[in-house]
């Protein structure tokens, strides 16, 4: 069962509705932390499709994409001349 946070730092759930607070909280834990790894998996490659991986910020904790997905700056610039072609076509 997962801790609550007190006043006095964290302890073992006793009621039933301390219980139901714990099991909802750990439930919205592990629906947070499956949506980022979703996006982790969807953003991980260069959208340019060049095959390596997109570059992140280092201090973001993977949360921020360089380049809006890109690898580097060259994919990011071939990427947007292939979007505005397309859209001129």
């Amino acid at each position: 069962m997962a801790l609550l946070k007190g006043r006095f730092g964290y302890y073992q759930p006793r009621t039933p509705e301390e219980k139901i607070r714990a099991r909802r909280r750990e439930e919205r834990r592990r629906q947070e932390a499956a949506a980022a790894a979703a996006w982790l998996r969807k953003t991980r490659w260069c959208v340019a499709g060049c095959g390596r991986e997109a570059a992140r910020y280092e201090d973001s904790i993977g949360k921020a994409l360089r380049f809006d997905g890109a690898c580097s700056p060259e994919c990011q610039a071939a990427w947007e001349r292939r979007q505005t072609d397309e859209k001129a076509d």
